[in-house]
């Protein structure tokens, strides 16, 4: 049987007799998909496929721009999100929409929420009379990942008032085509103009860039059909009640996203990287941008630009490192964030310094429950509380007993007893609450306080100061 093909297998069954077993062997190309047009799509999975490649983004959040010329009026304004790029039940988010507000007094407030995953935070401004613009970020259609700084408005398009005093009332206005562009999952952004003869209160937001991904293993079925889902960029948001129309605000919406699908053939391509590696480190301070200043990275002193944004150029590729980041505010203030990053595995490090500060709160002795929120930047809490002294006289027994306990997780955050035994004269044994927690910050803890027994209740302390401390218990 020399002569059977390598495809051809001799088997032979239980009474000893043979037979000849054809097997199909199927050659599979390497394939290589790029869907880039806002739209659903179907793909049907080939035999012998069981896993396919995954590169795209999701699209980018839309921008919002406020310019209320000698005016006040109530706004709250929403961005739109950027759409979900799916690859089956692959997820590729898109980028969080912010929010902003304009109150009586001129008070302007902006939420932007965090950045997706690999993508970018979009920069805010909130200022009177000013001329200044911002842009979000986005993506080649390649497996670079790198975000790139993107004129939305400058090169595709943008919106201007239609109707004055009239909320996202908006005419477009073409600047060039999106085909030219050619950058996916970017924040729209938003323009203002300095006005000489009044004073207008303006607020521009980039939106957020929608998430990136490179070469993400996903398992598929042969021979099924998946959803390919293509990702719109978020609708921008704007008001303005200036009579000069385009020429003074204006705003632009996110961009699509994409996905690049690769299967069969061999390994799937992932890019050469040079020895050497570069991170781009955002810095914030309590989510504002720390423009134009000095931060230092392990000892070394770096300058951010107007952007927040500073490198750290030549670092060797795939080395982890700790990094230590030291910001000193307008006020003093020392600031500190700690990362351990790996070069390479990720492109943009978003450094968030937070300020901490210090407080207290007292819960009196006939409070039983309470709902407590950590402060922001908050590691550890300090659990105080003095127990009522038992102290009798011989051959009369008494005691007393205080505790704060976590309802969810029954974690004893402390306690304290005071006792006077019948052999003994006054005071037995007496302990008093005194523990230091670990907590997460902004986590909302409910606990149980069992301190009728204490003398003045008891109090949480917080600061710099306490979070060096070692704990005693651990609530994260």
């Amino acid at each position: 049987m020399s002569s059977i093909p390598k495809t051809v297998f001799e088997m032979q069954k239980k009474d000893g007799s043979k037979y000849l077993l054809y097997k199909d062997v199927v050659m599979l190309k390497r394939v290589r998909l790029i869907y880039k047009t806002v739209g659903t799509y179907s793909l049907r999975i080939p035999a012998g496929i069981t896993k396919i490649y995954v590169t795209g983004c999701g699209g980018g959040a839309g921008g919002i721009t406020v310019g209320a010329y000698n005016a006040c009026p109530t706004l709250d304004m929403q961005a739109g999100n950027g759409e979900d790029t799916k690859v089956g039940s692959y997820v590729i988010p898109g980028g969080q929409g912010a929010t902003a507000t304009l109150r009586s007094g001129n008070v302007m407030t902006v939420n932007q929420p965090a950045a997706s995953k690999n993508g970018v935070r979009g920069q805010y401004v909130t200022a009177r009379n000013r001329d200044f613009s911002v842009h979000g970020y986005g993506f080649f259609l390649n497996k670079n990942g790198v975000a790139t700084l993107s004129d939305v408005m400058g090169k595709v398009g943008y919106y201007y008032a239609n109707v004055l005093g009239t909320k996202d009332s908006v005419t477009y206005a073409p600047t060039g085509t999106f085909e030219s562009f050619n950058i996916y999952g970017a924040g729209g952004g938003s323009f203002h103009f300095y006005d000489s003869d009044g004073t207008s209160n303006q607020i521009g937001v980039a939106g957020n860039s929608g998430a990136y991904v490179a070469d993400a293993e996903v398992e598929v079925t042969p021979n099924s059909t998946i959803q390919i889902v293509v990702g719109a960029g978020g609708k921008n948001t704007f008001y303005s009640d200036d009579n000069d129309y385009a020429s003074r605000f204006r705003v632009s919406d996110g961009t699509q996203g994409f996905v690049i699908i690769e299967y069969g053939g061999t390994t799937p391509y992932i890019p050469t990287v040079n020895r050497n590696s570069e991170l781009t480190c955002k810095c914030y301070l309590d989510n504002n941008v720390i423009m134009v200043s000095a931060v230092t990275v392990n000892g070394e002193t770096h300058h951010t630009n107007q952007l927040g944004v500073f490198s750290l150029l030549f670092k060797t590729w795939g080395r982890k490192e700790k990094l230590t980041f030291e910001y000193i505010d307008s006020s003093g203030v020392l600031h500190t964030a700690v990362y351990n990053v790996q070069y390479g595995a990720i492109e943009v490090l978003e450094v968030k310094f937070i300020s901490v500060i210090t407080g207290e709160k007292n819960f009196s002795s006939s409070e039983t429950t309470a709902s407590f929120t950590v402060p922001i930047g908050i590691t550890k809490i300090k659990v105080d509380a003095d127990c009522l002294k038992a102290d009798e006289p011989i051959e009369v027994e008494n005691s007393y007993a205080i505790s704060v306990i976590n309802n969810s997780t029954k974690k004893i955050w402390g306690s304290g007893y005071s006792e006077s035994y019948l052999e003994d004269e006054g005071n037995s044994d007496h302990q008093d609450m005194h523990s230091i927690v670990a907590v997460t910050a902004g986590k909302t803890y409910t606990l149980t306080l069992n301190v009728s027994d204490s003398v003045d209740g008891v109090t949480f302390s917080w600061g710099t100061d306490i979070n060096e401390l070692t704990a005693t218990v651990s609530d994260l």
